[in-house]
């Protein structure tokens, strides 16, 4: 059933669709001459409504169902059953300044069962941890304070943690590569006369908080913090960006499943693209 809109005196509006996923994962070990399918199917369902009590002024709820195959598998060939998740998610919107800024607040409750992680004894395989379950609240702001001046901003606190487990000892424990904190803005400005016109810098902060690096906590990844930094020029058809990505040359990580599989973050670094729009 695709997404159906009810409105009740333009103030109320109530969502409601679903879909029904069916889907199957075979995989074939050529080498032992293995061969193991996994499938599954469930309805997708989603439900929301947005309340407008005043001018420029929105709540909303929102819940859905999800499920989702796994496709991959161990080097045995093992496969996985479809990892599930349901979110239910509230919030509430403010235009202010004439609509030149927007700012959202919202809190929401993400639970999944069958998550896959890296298993830590046994290196290039994973393992299914049953259930986790993360909650926190976000924040979001765009605002437009002058003619040519964007700030983009974000900021969330979450907490992702084993809510289920065969092994009781692992209930509580931080979901790997999560961090608690995070935090980001950017920006831009663009000149809108001469001698500047079209020229425009922006500088934007990405902050992540420390996590941990396993399914067993065993180790800490710490935190970081990095700079990007970018210069633009648009004339006409033409457009030339320049960004400087980690301009503090930062040493971080910026992702990890154990011990021996880090991703570091890419030192400075610079990208230039020239567009043309026909």
């Amino acid at each position: 059933m695709q997404e159906q809109t009810f409105s009740f005196d333009d103030r109320l509006s109530l969502l409601a669709g679903a879909r029904w996923a069916e889907f199957s994962n075979l995989t074939n070990n050529y080498r032992t001459g293995a061969s193991n399918r996994a499938g599954g199917d469930a309805p997708n369902s989603r439900f929301g409504a947005v309340w407008l009590p005043r001018d420029g002024v929105s709540v909303y709820v929102v819940n859905s169902e999800i499920q989702v195959a796994s496709t991959v598998a161990d080097l045995d060939g093992t496969t996985f059953d479809p990892v599930t998740s349901e979110l239910v998610e509230a919030g509430v919107r403010f235009e202010l300044a004439d609509k030149r800024v927007t700012l959202t607040l919202s809190y929401f409750d993400l639970v999944q069962n069958n998550v896959l992680q890296s298993d830590p004894a046994r290196l290039g395989c994973r393992i299914q941890t049953g259930e986790s379950s993360s909650n926190g609240v976000e924040l979001d702001l765009t605002a437009s304070p002058l003619v040519g001046w964007q700030i983009l901003g974000s900021a969330s606190l979450l907490k992702a943690e084993v809510s289920g487990d065969v092994n009781p000892a692992r209930i509580g424990l931080r979901v790997p590569n999560t961090p608690d904190q995070t935090f980001s803005v950017w920006n831009k400005y663009m000149w809108q006369s001469d001698p500047l016109d079209g020229f425009g810098v922006g500088c934007g902060i990405i902050h992540v908080s420390d996590r941990v690096g396993d399914a067993n906590n065993s180790f800490l990844v710490p935190s970081y913090t990095r700079l990007d930094l970018s210069v633009s020029y648009v004339r006409e058809r033409w457009a030339v960006d320049v960004n400087l990505r980690n301009a503090l040359d930062e040493d971080y990580i910026e992702s990890v499943s154990s011990r021996t599989a880090v991703r570091p973050g890419t030192p400075t670094n610079f990208l230039a693209r020239l567009r043309y729009r026909f």
